[in-house]
C-alpha cells in the first residue's frame, strides 16, 4: 500500500507516514492516519506536507498548523494597520 510524505495529522498531531486508501488523478488522494485511523488528505498550502482532516460531507483545505499561522498572522496584521 503506497504512503504519503512524513506529517502531522491533524486529527491526534502525531508525525505520521499515511496509508494512501483512494488515489485521485484530479483531486487529494484519501489517506488513512496509521496513528489514530482517522481519514486525512494533504494540506493545500504550498510546502505544508501536513494532514487535514477529512470528514463524511467536506474535507478540510489548511491543517490546523496552518490555520493557526494564518490566525497569528491576520491578528499581528490588524494590530500593525490599526498604530
Amino acid at each position: 500500500m503506497p504512503t504519503k510524505p512524513k506529517g502531522k495529522c491533524s486529527f491526534c498531531k502525531e508525525r505520521v507516514m499515511p496509508n494512501v486508501i483512494e488515489e485521485n488523478t484530479l483531486r487529494r488522494d484519501k489517506c488513512k492516519c496509521p496513528s489514530c485511523s482517522k481519514d486525512v488528505y494533504i494540506c493545500r498550502y504550498s510546502g505544508c506536507d501536513n494532514y487535514v482532516t477529512g470528514g463524511e460531507y467536506y474535507d478540510d483545505e489548511f491543517c490546523v498548523f496552518c490555520t493557526e499561522d494564518f490566525a497569528k498572522s491576520g491578528a499581528l496584521l490588524r494590530k500593525v494597520l490599526q498604530l
